[in-house]
């Protein structure tokens, strides 16, 4: 996310070509839904809430800008509104004092009626959005969420209202380095895809859902307020794991994880839920695997 200066945002704010393009332009403060006018090089709030153009009464459980500023790239949403429907487009911006986003909101109500006809546009519209965002909360290598994706829901239900038990299991492929360097990268992908096969396999019946944090460190979240749910599901896809063979040529060779399982319900934010599994994972690794 690049600092903005106000002379740079002043120049945006009043570009004729975004209001030609876009049917409203907005800035708002992304941790609050604030919106802001800029006047004499200064930020001045307006009184008013981004989510209540919406009809909304608190900030959107699918907050654009606030995806924008996690991920420091521009975003697109879709909604709903008094029988229109709307493109919104986020690009963050860093000003310094905090983080904010520029809003750029079109009508597409027309257009959507025009390409599929008044009956098919709201699934059209449901379409569109849940392509989108599955793009957005999945990585591509493997299919399952991703960090961005993991990080925003856990931190959302460690500060929401929501008591129950939350755990969190971490995985980690061991001697993943040798793996690549002795089989090549070839193999090491196999390895890494089989792995999110199986961790995906493995929540069939449960309440929570796979994600990759990175490299080869994925990760469980599951809604149980059973333990030994938790620990059993962790260790039997360990051994399951370890059990399968991989082929390269006529070579054949097993790979293997650690996990760390931890209730991450009191953790103060996400990174300290993260840093309470890795612990854990550590505390379990075989040697040379810390």
């Amino acid at each position: 996310m690049s600092e903005v200066t106000s002379a740079m945002l002043r120049q945006l704010m009043e570009c004729e070509g975004l209001y030609k393009l876009f049917d409203e332009v907005r800035l708002m403060e992304v941790a609050t839904g604030s919106l802001f006018d800029l006047r004499d090089g200064s930020l001045v709030p307006t009184g008013k809430k981004c989510y209540t153009r919406w009809n909304h009464c608190g900030l959107c459980r699918n907050c654009v800008a606030r995806k924008a500023a996690e991920e420091g790239r521009r975003t697109v949403k879709f909604e709903y509104c008094d029988n229109n429907y709307y493109m919104v487009i986020a690009q963050p911006l860093h000003l310094g004092c905090g983080a904010y986003a520029l809003e750029l909101i079109t009508n597409i109500t027309e257009r959507v009626v025009t390409e599929t006809g008044f009956a098919q546009k709201e699934t059209f519209i449901h379409d569109l959005t849940a392509q989108l965002e599955a793009i957005s909360e999945h990585e591509a290598f493997t299919g399952l969420y991703s960090k961005a994706y993991l990080e925003r829901d856990v931190q959302a239900r460690l500060t929401g209202a929501d008591s129950r038990p939350l755990y969190l299991a971490v995985f980690d492929v061991d001697d993943f380095r040798y793996i690549n360097d002795f089989y090549g990268n070839v193999q090491g992908d196999t390895v890494l895809q089989k792995f999110s096969e199986m961790l995906s396999a493995a929540l069939a019946g449960q309440q929570g859902y796979a994600a990759r944090i990175d490299g080869d460190e994925f990760a469980l979240v599951l809604d149980t307020a059973d333990p030994v749910v938790c620990v059993e599901l962790a260790q039997k896809l360990k051994d399951d794991f370890a059990a399968h063979v991989f082929r390269v040529a006529e070579m054949k060779f097993r790979a293997s994880v650690s996990i760390g399982v931890v209730e991450i319900s009191a953790a103060a934010n996400v990174a300290q839920a993260l840093e309470w599994a890795r612990a854990r994972r550590k505390a379990n690794a075989k040697p040379g695997n810390e």
